[in-house]
């Protein structure tokens, strides 16, 4: 247990990083001419990074939650606390500036009642674009009911398996509590369940197995019309595979940050996009001067939210931590 909680440790400092990396957007847009290797990065990141938090994610439920049989309600209740209530707060948040400093922004908040509907009610849009996926979470967990059924017989589980992917194949085309993207991630989130409880780690913890699922990696991504679940299940076969090797050698790699993951994917952004704005009012083309900024977003983004947590972490005062996903 104590070997897989440390290249889980690796795994969610990695899949942190591989966020943030993907969140670097000095331009204001998703492709640069000027910068073709930001570009590649870009592109291989989002091949398979969310599906990797998924499964994450998940493998982490497995463990504390379903193997240990909590009920229902004490799932909900501890959901309620550690993910949405950081999520409205968050969502409250970004709101109200979008709508305050509406006339800096990009997309703007529209301060209507449909928009708060779909932002506070159905969840089809947020004004902070990636809390997609903690809806999307948020959503998949509730059934879970349905995953305890499963664990009990394993032709429960591979029909579930089966399932997930027929919905992930021809998912249903609605942002309404993002179930398009809900659909998606079933498959990734339930093989999550599934390598936990049979340690199928244990068969991917080579360097061979490494070498395998990188070159594979690199492969599939240079060719066109690859279906994109190969790409993400690929990606997380090869991330798993390094972190488990990578953790033999560096057991503290990415200490400094991988204990507030969550804390990251909340606030990274907003320290992102500083470096951002300052990259535009500098208005400098040269190439040395993107890199050292682009160094330094993925670092503000990093460590920020961590000097932040910390600080809260000494707060005594309970709800105040709870708005930040802390204990």
């Amino acid at each position: 247990m104590k070997d897989k909680i440390t290249w889980l440790a690796v795994l969610q400092g990695w899949s942190m990083f591989l966020v943030v990396l993907g969140h670097v957007d000095l331009n204001n847009e998703v492709f640069d001419p000027n910068h073709p290797l930001a570009n590649w990065i870009h592109t291989m990141i989002y091949g398979f990074h969310m599906p990797l938090f998924m499964f994450i994610s998940v493998y982490l439920f497995y463990m504390t939650r379903i193997k240990k049989k909590w009920k229902y309600g004490d799932v909900l209740v501890d959901k309620l606390k550690r993910l949405y209530i950081p999520m409205i707060f968050f969502t409250c948040f970004t709101f109200l500036a979008k709508v305050i400093f509406s006339s800096f922004m990009k997309h703007p908040a529209e301060l209507s009642w449909s928009c708060f509907f779909d932002t506070f009610l159905f969840y089809r849009i947020n004004p902070l674009g990636e809390m997609w996926f903690v809806i999307s979470l948020l959503v998949i967990m509730l059934l879970y009911p349905i995953y305890r059924l499963a664990d009990s017989k394993i032709s429960y589980e591979m029909g579930l398996l089966f399932f997930f992917i027929v919905m992930n194949i021809w998912r249903v085309d609605t942002n309404y509590f993002q179930l398009f993207h809900v659909a998606y991630m079933l498959p990734f989130f339930y093989a999550g369940v599934l390598v936990c409880k049979y340690s199928f780690t244990e068969y991917i913890s080579t360097v061979w197995s490494l070498l395998v699922f990188f070159l594979l990696f690199i492969c599939l991504s240079y060719y066109k019309n690859v279906p994109e679940q190969l790409i993400a299940l690929i990606g997380i076969l090869f991330s798993f595979s390094f972190c488990v090797n990578l953790s033999k050698i560096f057991p503290e790699l990415y200490s400094s940050f991988r204990n507030y993951t969550y804390q990251i994917f909340l606030m990274g952004i907003f320290f992102q996009m500083g470096i951002r704005y300052l990259y535009r009012q500098l208005n400098v083309e040269h190439t040395s001067v993107y890199w050292l900024l682009y160094i330094a977003s993925v670092l503000v983004g990093l460590y920020i939210p961590v000097l932040v947590s910390k600080g809260v972490e000494k707060i005594p005062n309970k709800l105040v931590r709870m708005f930040l996903g802390l204990k």
